[in-house]
């Protein structure tokens, strides 16, 4: 027996299934933002390392100079801006081009999750012999519906078990874009150069912009444009100003600063001469 309630769940289901089907493709067959090495950028590179000097931001799979926090994916073997994970769900990386569609796709499997279990909730009510009755525990669900029909229950108990590993995907990765930090620099933390603090020597989010600008960079900017943050924020670690970092300012707003009074003082410099 099917009720208005039933089909309405139904009707949802299938919508955002549709929904999510073309947000992981999307999703998998985006490219994340794979950093790209020109003719001219590897001619530099060979002119750095004739002269005796290792970047540290070197990666010899790619033959390139790494901006901040890029990194290199050995399972896809590229380097790509802004490296947030490799993700097995969707069998591919993360990164500034399809981190937005990652995060809608994980958002909308919990939702659909949400109608698949008060689908079944609402089944288990009207039908006599599972014996699930209206007010009961939520939990009482899986064990009446496992006993009557056990297919159905195992269903229902494998697709919340998923649920749980894509809960912990979406708490992580709302905090990465509310606080603008990747699922890498958690997880390596004070290892990073340019994510460590001066005095304790311990992990230290520097690109933290506020939450209004951290949403925007998150969903608005492409790769083009987090590449050329993140090279000027490069360029300031690379010059060893980060007097100015143990203030807890942003780095690439200190780097734009810390550039303005360069200028400032190149301009007096000049009109004293």
């Amino acid at each position: 027996p099917f009720t208005s309630h039933i089909m309405t769940y139904h009707i949802i289901f299938w919508v955002i299934s549709i929904i999510s089907i073309e947000l992981y493709r999307r999703t998998r067959y985006t490219n994340p933002g794979k950093l790209q090495t020109t003719k001219n950028d590897v001619m530099k590179l060979v002119e750095v390392i004739k002269s005796g000097e290792t970047p540290e931001q070197f990666c010899s799979d790619c033959l390139t100079i790494r901006p901040l926090r890029a990194q290199h994916c050995d399972i896809c073997d590229q380097c790509v801006i802004k490296f947030d994970q490799h993700s097995f769900w969707v069998g591919n990386c993360i990164g500034p081009d399809n981190l937005g569609k990652f995060y809608c796709l994980i958002g909308l499997v919990l939702l659909n999750w949400l109608s698949y279990f008060m689908f079944y909730k609402e089944y288990a009510t009207i039908v006599p012999w599972i014996g699930y009755t209206e007010g009961s525990r939520w939990l009482s669900l899986y064990s009446e519906v496992f006993y009557s029909e056990p297919l159905l229950g195992c269903t229902l108990i494998i697709v919340s078990l998923m649920n749980i590993s894509f809960t912990i995907q979406f708490v992580k990765a709302t905090y990465n874009i509310l606080f603008n930090v990747t699922s890498f620099e958690i997880d390596v933390g004070s290892e990073l150069n340019y994510s460590k603090d001066n005095l304790s020597g311990t992990y230290k989010n520097y690109f933290n912009n506020g939450i209004s600008e951290n949403l925007k960079e998150a969903f608005c900017y492409d790769s083009d444009k987090i590449f050329n943050i993140t090279k000027k924020a490069t360029k300031y670690l690379e010059a060893n100003e980060l007097n100015d970092l143990e203030s807890g300012k942003p780095l690439v707003h200190n780097s734009n600063n810390n550039n303005e009074n360069n200028n400032n003082n190149n301009n007096n410099n000049s009109s004293s001469s």
